[in-house]
């Protein structure tokens, strides 16, 4: 895990607030899950480095993780979570589903879905509708 934080950490570093996007101030943060949508390269992962810059909290209880790390090819993204939050973890921020769809041995559940495929469940089996 500690390479994770380090990647983090790293990564945080070089984040600037000298430009924030007006959608960062209409972006539901105290959600307890939010997903961000849009094509390649319109920020969608600055956004996620200027918000926690922005909490300014240290990294054992705020990180980004990417799902392509080598980390993750080991070791199983719901054990980590378990590690994270047992650590005194709050916010997690990752990738979108398309990468966490190609890690092995990871699920994504998504409310769009009405059937479940390949490593894709339907929120509605876990009796989540809003």
């Amino acid at each position: 895990m500690e390479i994770l934080k380090n990647v983090s950490n790293e990564r945080l570093r070089f984040t600037t607030r000298e430009y924030i996007r007006p959608i960062f101030h209409d972006i539901p943060w105290e959600n307890n899950l939010t997903a961000l949508l849009g094509t390649r390269g319109v920020g969608k992962t600055t956004l996620l480095f200027q918000r926690l810059k922005y909490l300014n909290l240290p990294v054992e209880e705020a990180m980004y993780i990417d799902l392509g790390n080598i980390y993750f090819q080991e070791n199983r993204l719901i054990d980590f979570i378990i590690q994270f939050v047992s650590e005194r973890g709050r916010y997690l921020f990752n990738k979108t589903s398309k990468q966490i769809g190609k890690a092995p041995n990871h699920f994504v559940v998504q409310d769009t879905n009405l059937t479940s495929s390949a490593n894709t469940i339907p929120l509605w089996l876990f009796g989540l509708l809003y």
